[in-house]
């Protein structure tokens, strides 16, 4: 069984297709605990969870909380339990890649290619394709099978081959 958590509402970019309404609204910890309760419940052999947001990295605490509890609750049930989590990267760091490799914690990159600086901008309207470039190489040297997740627009559906290109001749093996 496979289950998204929304750990979070809020994020810290304003990107221009996105339809979310930016607000401070937090998944608890016991919330969260009663989501993989609920999950384990059900006594499948194989689970999942999929850490998603807003941006779920401003909930970094929380997300290594859920990481540990639904492993531990995973070995005491003798099933398999495995994590994605989809960020916008902008927060992504070698130890919290480290975490993610110790616990099956797949990271799924939202990149725009080439397209990143048009659609995805800070808070303050600054661009994020510059500051990505050393999460790319260090995302990809932990996990060299991570995926690239592009959005394409009807705006930006003309620079989507090149942006596919950029984002294969940066390492991404697998973009979606």
């Amino acid at each position: 069984m496979n289950l998204t958590l929304h750990l979070t509402a809020d994020c810290n970019l304003r990107c221009r297709y996105c339809y979310e309404t930016h607000c401070k609204n937090y998944m608890t910890l016991s919330t969260a605990r009663q989501a993989v309760d609920l999950v384990f419940s059900y006594g499948h052999k194989t689970n999942g969870f999929s850490l998603f947001g807003g941006e779920p990295l401003l909930e970094r605490v929380l997300a290594e909380e859920i990481c540990r509890y639904a492993k531990a609750q995973a070995q005491q049930r003798g099933v398999s339990v495995r994590f994605k989590m989809t960020t916008n990267g902008t927060l992504l760091d070698e130890a919290f890649l480290r975490f993610a490799n110790e616990h099956d914690l797949e990271i799924a990159l939202s990149h725009d290619g080439l397209l990143q600086d048009e659609q995805r901008l800070t808070r303050d309207g600054r661009p994020t394709r510059e500051k990505l470039e050393e999460v790319v190489d260090l995302l990809l040297k932990h996990q060299p099978g991570a995926v690239a997740l592009q959005t394409v627009t009807p705006e930006t559906v003309g620079g989507m081959a090149e942006s596919v290109c950029y984002l294969y001749e940066r390492g991404f093996s697998r973009i979606n």
